[in-house]
């Protein structure tokens, strides 16, 4: 049977027997077993065939009765273990533990004793090369015996012995001890010598051009995993990966690319274009991809070539269109980790296919899903989910958006979400406006303040917006009385005093998100809004009027009183390359007019751009303004209440006639 199963097992003869050859094997080990002669050396060695001929059928199908036996016989060697070890050559070692790590047996204190009697000097010198390779596999776990194989691989004579094959086996192997220094040399010289070896003479031909499109992928993730970096072996080896890209698969392809990512190896677009038309090939004529595979060397790609790059991206978006479809089922066999990589990766590359995120969402809402995700994965669904329907207005879209916060939602509340994921959930919560389920809101703002210094300040800035946002949803901007302020006001006082000792690293969108929100929230803090108003002095020529006119209004709002720093910011307005809208400007002048500035030149400035912009100028902006000028004792230009009477509510005043008499 060991013969046959080695050296014929595809052949008509060698199947038609197998299951007759199998059923004896299995009946004989049990006599065997139940007899008194178990440890004679003639039983050991028919158990030790058996055990290997079973693992060499698994290698090419799953086999699960064999499983039953493959542990009888492993039991048979466990009994006396000693006369094993001791009858045993070491190539029947190494196949005992190749047969126990291929057929994933739970045989600990067998496997204990081989790889314990391998590791000996004597019985190293007794193996063949080829079968070292062979054995660095299946006694991975085991770094004492595997670390003494590969160091006999330290002499050119004895790696010059072995196949490409075993060749890369015993590569593969030592990229588990990446952090070993004795390793790394032996690995080392495997990979620049050996597999630039001449081979045919002089052809100029290497060990290379003979490796298979997999052998190639498994050496550069172990160069990758030793960070063996400018070798000439990885060009070589990219080279000969593309010469043969006809032959992969999209497991290879995403392999491949996810090295360049990791390693950090450029690579040309000519190249990246042709890795995706591959997976649209391999996808084409009614096939599909494995999604684990698809999702990496999409977000690889991305990586690689940037997120807005047409000329390769092309490819890979098409594929996963069609993948999309339902007659390919790959939404059907996706998990749910998978399927929040994917989103996220649309968000990368501003995809706006409503057709196609509308069948995401469905396959999201499934309870295959939603009853399996984790979350993290909830987060990051929910969070570019909800970039999504910003960038594609859709009222289907809204309505999956809203059906994905009810189900996924609890998922937050798990003590497993780590406070990044807890403040972009805030974020997502705040700018969908979805108030239905607060308890949620107020347990990600209460565990975003408690581990406020392990989040950058932008991420605090955007929480704290996100505070502010939500109370003005949630109470249609009429303010509550403290009795019945919501639990995530106070977790909000706690960030603005976290942000108040870490101004200097704020920009000028977070202190106007911090700004706006602290007015919003009516929350004063003498020393916080002293010391915001001073960074955005600091950072006053990056602000846009937008920004000019949220930290202004949120000053105003909470009671400043210090002018100095109201009048260099509100003077940014005057510059030539800060242009405001008519809600802008209204909205600045409002901020002035309550805490007391009235700068006749900010006044008119901003005034005369209201008054150019008058068709997008609305009654909420104009009331505004006179109530600036109100508040400023001024009087409002007859100039801006002529406009807005001509050009927004198309009244033409009495014009004076002049008649002549003939």
């Amino acid at each position: 049977m060991r013969v046959m199963v080695k050296f014929d097992r595809d052949s008509i003869i060698t199947k038609r027997v197998l299951p007759d050859l199998l059923d004896r094997a299995y009946r004989s080990v049990l006599a065997r077993r139940n007899t008194a002669a178990t440890s004679s050396n003639k039983t050991l060695y028919f158990v030790e065939d058996v055990l290997y001929s079973v693992s060499l059928l698994n290698k090419n199908e799953a086999m699960t009765p064999t499983t039953p036996l493959a542990n009888i016989c492993c039991e048979i060697l466990t009994e006396d273990v000693n006369t094993t070890l001791k009858i045993f050559h070491p190539r029947r070692l190494v196949e005992v533990a190749e047969a126990i790590n291929s057929l994933s047996l739970n045989q600990p204190r067998l496997l204990d004793a081989v790889c314990e009697r391998l590791a000996r000097s004597d019985s190293l010198g007794k193996l063949q090369p080829p079968k070292i390779c062979e054995g660095l596999m299946a006694i991975s776990s085991y770094p004492g015996t595997s670390k003494a194989f590969l160091r006999r691989l330290r002499k050119q004579s004895v790696r010059s012995k072995v196949s490409p094959r075993h060749l890369v086996m015993a590569i593969q192997s030592s990229g588990q001890f990446a952090d070993d220094e004795d390793v790394k040399t032996i690995a080392y010289n495997m990979i620049t010598r050996e597999l630039l070896r001449p081979i045919n003479g002089d052809s100029g031909e290497n060990l290379i051009n003979t490796l298979s499109v997999k052998q190639i992928v498994i050496i550069l993730r172990t160069v990758n995993k030793f960070d063996f970096k400018n070798i000439r072996v990885v060009k070589e080896l990219e080279t000969a990966f593309e010469r043969k890209l006809g032959e992969t698969s999209e497991r290879e392809i995403s392999m491949f690319l996810l090295f360049l990512r990791e390693y950090g190896e450029s690579v040309t677009q000519e190249t990246g274009a042709a890795l995706g038309k591959r997976l649209l090939c391999l996808c084409s004529d009614g096939g599909t991809l494995e999604p684990t595979s698809f999702v990496t060397a999409l977000r690889s790609a991305i990586k690689l070539f940037g997120k807005t790059n047409p000329v390769v991206l092309s490819s890979y978006l098409e594929t996963m269109e069609y993948l999309c479809t339902p007659k390919t089922g790959f939404l059907s066999r996706i998990d749910s980790f998978q399927l929040s990589l994917l989103v996220e990766s649309l968000v990368f590359v501003r995809y706006t296919e409503e057709n196609i995120l509308l069948e995401i969402a469905t396959a999201i809402v499934k309870p295959r899903i939603t009853g399996s995700i984790s979350p993290s994965a909830s987060y990051r669904i929910l969070n570019s989910f909800n970039i999504l329907v910003t960038r594609t207005p859709s009222q289907t879209l809204q309505c999956f958006e809203e059906k994905l916060f009810r189900l996924l939602g609890s998922n937050l509340l798990s003590a497993k979400i780590k406070p990044y994921e807890a403040a972009g959930a805030m974020f997502a919560y705040a700018k969908a406006g979805y108030i239905l389920e607060l308890g949620i809101f107020d347990h990600l703002s209460e565990l975003v303040s408690q581990n406020a210094w392990h989040l950058p300040p932008r991420s605090i800035a955007q929480c704290l917006w996100s505070c502010g946002k939500m109370y003005e949803l949630e109470t249609n901007m009429q303010k509550l009385p403290l009795a019945e302020a919501p639990p995530y006001l106070l977790c909000a006082a706690q960030l603005v005093k976290n942000l108040s000792t870490r101004s200097s690293e704020l920009t000028a969108k977070d202190l106007a998100q911090c700004l706006w929100s602290m007015g919003r929230l009516d929350l004063y803090d003498q020393y916080a809004a002293e010391t915001l108003a001073e960074q955005a002095t600091k950072v006053l020529s990056t602000c846009f009027a937008c920004e000019i006119a949220n930290i202004l209004w949120g000053l105003s709002n909470i009671g400043f009183d210090q002018k100095e720093p109201v009048i260099t910011i509100s003077r940014r307005m005057l510059d030539s390359d800060v242009s405001a809208s008519p809600k802008e400007a209204a909205c600045v002048l409002y901020a002035l007019a309550t805490m007391g500035v009235t700068e006749d030149e900010i006044f008119s400035n901003l005034t005369s751009s209201m008054i150019r912009q008058m068709d997008q100028v609305s009654a909420q902006a104009l009331a505004n303004t006179l109530y600036a000028y109100k508040t400023a004792n001024k009087r409002p230009p007859r100039t801006l209440l002529d406009a807005w009477v001509t050009e927004r509510l198309g009244i033409v005043g009495i014009q004076p006639v002049s008649f002549q008499w003939s």
